[in-house]
């Protein structure tokens, strides 16, 4: 099939030979190579594969090989003797019998078909095709006859069309577009990097990447990389280049292996982009962007019907809300009533304006908690001017608002902490020498129950004295909430109980405990303050009735489904439930979403400090509870506080009131108070304990060290004159490492000793002390030392 696919070119050229040896036979044989070349010749042209067609000036068709049988569907038969336009399309006749005529006038006796833009002939089936042809004239017998090669070039022609449009869209891209051999060299680019580089075509073309970009750059940036390609991976890399006009510029390429049959890469396909621009709008846009992410206020971006597509993570530390919560709601979900609709219509009335709007107001968090807000609200416009946008910007002003309202009382609080700091050593120094006398007086009137029952009296009273002073002790220096399961139907009768001096004697009040026994895990200080906060309240609130009444109930509460519902972030189903309940004033609906509020009261001036339930409220958050109201005005409120319950294996440690006898084990008692450290000492001694007394530490110490073999444990007091119970127990560890120690301090026990101070097998004791509770840490101590 090779053989007989001769190309044009070959089959002109034979012709050529023959009518030269045709016009050249002169010599005896010419008739004989005559004759061989009439044989010679149609064979040719009849198994060329070409289609080669004769005609007589008449354009009768004299010729018709097997290449234009198969070209135009004819057999030879059906074409010669037609006229040629048989396989002219119409539009073409006329153009054809010009350019042959045109073509018999001239000298030339061949030449290609170029008169018009492009050849077009027609099959037998009657679709048009492009070709490509060459005319040449042969003259015998003195006729002339014109023969045309013809070749189908519709492929070629939808080829070249597609080729010049690829070659539009490649040299339309602002891309550098490139072919590099495996020599390194340039096959081909387009327009965009010939203008980037300011080169011709010419320039280019041929030439090695090491020409163009200069040998440190080839071999350190662009060889690894097209070796990487040539390799068979597509490559992609950023590059930077220091241009001398445009200064340093960004570059992306990507690298494409080009695969010929074999599989092997025979060329890389490189595409460059300059993103110069881009990286500095995006680095821009990435600075501006970690500034709106890292700020300290909250920033939200919302649609002009106000619906949030943009929070950043301050929002989210602000308001408990996390970004996928808020995306496509509206700002509402922040509203905590503290606000009128005529703020919000003055808000939205600025903004929609065009202006900014600047202002505060209070925000309510996920949790339900309520928080000062400084903010601002500006329109985003396009670059046509349009609003597209709201930002806002808010500022939590909650530390604010509590450093400025704490710097209102600050000197109050330093005044009341000093003076509790000051005498609650001295205070509970005395209630520890009270207490111990009625411990000795007791112990002496055993058979006297009348005085033992007056005693107890005082004892019960002195206790709450020290109560009293252990609870200021704690509001002067804030102390952290201790958790630990308690009661609550013993806590309510005496948190009832201490509140009665607080309320009015006009006003009934009833405490009703649950016939179950209540546990829970609280802070017991916190939660008798809450007690207490709810009672004051009520008692406030019923000022005005003509019976006014309080109650106070507990109960075990089950939680019911739409209980969870309201309060999904409780957890179990098991509460205790402590309703304080009044017949008072009631609240209007306008503020009882603000009652936890801090600071908000409906009280006159001096009557409250709008701190009392927002206490309350904060004391639920930090045991796991919830307190909901109910109230008509006119009728009366109820608070219900619920707590959750313990387990029932979770039962408080039973107290143990017993008081355990020494055997004659000698103590190291040092008290600077001689009241306070006789009595102490005589108890000791009743106990059955051996005591040796110290004034102060110094003389301590040197009571140790001569009684040192003999001293069992040491009893010391933390301030004292001269040396301090600390030193003192650092000197004696310095003598001996096992003996025991115990301070007893009339200050808050909590915070007396820092981590510096702490000293090893000791413990602490508060004054005033039970002497049951002293005793049992005594013998605690000498049997089981640290």
């Amino acid at each position: 099939m090779q053989d007989e696919m001769k190309s044009k070119d070959q089959l002109i050229e034979e012709l050529r030979q023959l009518r030269a040896e045709v016009a050249a036979s002169t010599t005896s044989n010419s008739k004989q190579a005559l004759r061989d070349s009439q044989v010679f010749l149609p064979l040719i042209l009849n198994n060329a594969h070409d289609a080669v067609i004769a005609v007589q000036q008449d354009q009768s068709v004299q010729m018709f090989n097997k290449g234009a049988e198969r070209l135009f569907g004819y057999r030879a038969e059906e074409v010669l003797g037609k006229h040629l336009n048989l396989l002219i399309p119409e539009c073409f006749h006329k153009v054809h019998h010009q350019h042959v005529h045109q073509f018999i006038d001239e000298k030339d006796a061949m030449r290609p078909m170029h008169g018009y833009r492009e050849i077009q002939a027609r099959r037998k089936d009657g679709v048009i095709f492009f070709a490509e042809a060459t005319i040449f004239k042969l003259s015998g017998d003195g006729q002339m006859v014109l023969a045309v090669m013809l070749r189908d070039v519709t492929e070629r022609k939808r080829l070249e069309t597609c080729w010049k449009r690829y070659s539009f869209i490649v040299n339309s891209s602002h891309d550098f577009m490139d072919l590099i051999d495996r020599d390194y060299v340039y096959l081909t680019v387009n327009d965009a990097f010939l203008k980037a580089q300011a080169m011709s075509r010419e320039n280019v073309i041929g030439k090695s990447v090491t020409d163009i970009w200069g040998e440190e750059v080839f071999n350190t940036e662009i060889k690894p990389i097209l070796d990487r390609c040539f390799s068979g991976r597509v490559t992609k890399h950023e590059f930077n280049f220091e241009s001398p006009t445009a200064g340093l510029q960004h570059y992306e390429a990507s690298f494409y292996p080009y695969f010929d049959e074999d599989g092997e890469v025979e060329f890389a396909a490189v595409v460059t982009r300059d993103v110069t621009d881009r990286k500095k709008h995006e680095s821009k846009a990435n600075t501006l962007l970690q500034a709106v992410e890292q700020a300290g206020e909250a920033v939200m971006i919302t649609d002009l019907n106000a619906v949030i597509e943009y929070v950043n993570p301050a929002f989210s530390e602000i308001t408990g809300y996390q970004a996928e919560e808020v995306i496509g709601k509206t700002p509402a979900i922040l509203k905590s009533s503290a606000q009128d609709p005529a703020f919000y219509t003055e808000l939205w009335q600025t903004i929609s304006a065009g202006e900014v709007w600047h202002g505060t107001l209070t925000d309510r968090r996920k949790d339900g908690t309520f928080y000062p807000g400084m903010m601002s609200v500006a329109p985003l416009r396009n670059d046509a001017g349009e609003i597209t946008h709201y930002v806002s910007t808010q500022q939590d002003m909650t530390e604010y608002k509590r450093l400025e309202d704490q710097f209102l009382q600050a000197q109050k609080m330093e005044a009341i902490g000093t003076l509790v700091g000051g005498i609650a050593h001295d205070f509970n120094n005395m209630l520890a020498a009270i207490q111990g006398n009625i411990y000795l007086s007791k112990l002496a009137l055993e058979n006297q129950p009348e005085v033992r029952e007056k005693l107890d009296t005082i004892e019960r009273l002195s206790t709450r004295a020290a109560d009293m002073v252990k609870q200021l002790l704690t509001f002067a220096r804030k102390d952290r909430i201790r958790m630990a399961p308690f009661s609550l139907n013993a806590f309510m009768k005496e948190g009832f109980k201490l509140a009665k001096n607080a309320i009015p004697e006009n006003i009934e009040h009833i405490c009703n405990t649950c016939q179950e026994d209540l546990v829970v895990s609280g802070d017991t200080t916190q939660l008798q303050q809450v007690l207490m906060n709810l009672l004051i309240n009520a008692s406030h609130a019923v000022s005005g009735t003509a019976q006014p009444q309080i109650s106070c109930s507990l109960a075990h509460y089950v939680a019911t489904d739409a209980f969870i519902d309201a309060h999904p972030d409780l957890h179990g189903l098991h509460f205790a439930r402590l309703t304080v309940q009044d017949n008072g004033c009631g609240i209007t609906k306008d503020h009882l979403d603000k009652v936890f509020e801090p600071f908000f009261t409906t009280k006159g001036v001096g009557e409250g400090t709008g701190l009392g339930l927002a206490m309350v409220y904060g004391a639920m958050q930090s045991h796991e509870g919830v307190i909901e109201i109910e109230s008509e005005v006119g009728v009366g409120t109820a608070f219900h506080v619920y707590l959750p319950l313990k387990e029932k294996g979770e039962s408080p440690e039973p107290e143990t009131n017993s008081v355990i006898e020494g055997q004659q084990e000698t103590i190291l008692l040092a008290d600077d108070e001689a009241d306070l450290r006789s009595t102490t000492a005589e108890v000791l001694s009743s106990l059955g304990y051996q005591v040796l007394e110290a004034g102060d530490g110094e003389q301590a110490l040197e009571i140790f060290k001569t009684h040192q073999e003999t001293i069992d444990l040491i009893l010391t007091d933390i301030v004292m004159p001269k040396m301090g119970g600390v030193d003192l127990a650092r000197s004696i560890r310095q003598l001996d490492l096992e003996v025991p120690i115990i301070f007893a301090t009339g200050y808050d026990r909590e915070h007396v000793l820092t981590a510096e101070d702490q000293i090893d097998n000791s413990e602490i004791i508060g004054k005033p002390f039970s002497f049951e509770e002293l005793s049992q840490l005594i013998r605690n101590k000498l049997i089981s030392p640290d």
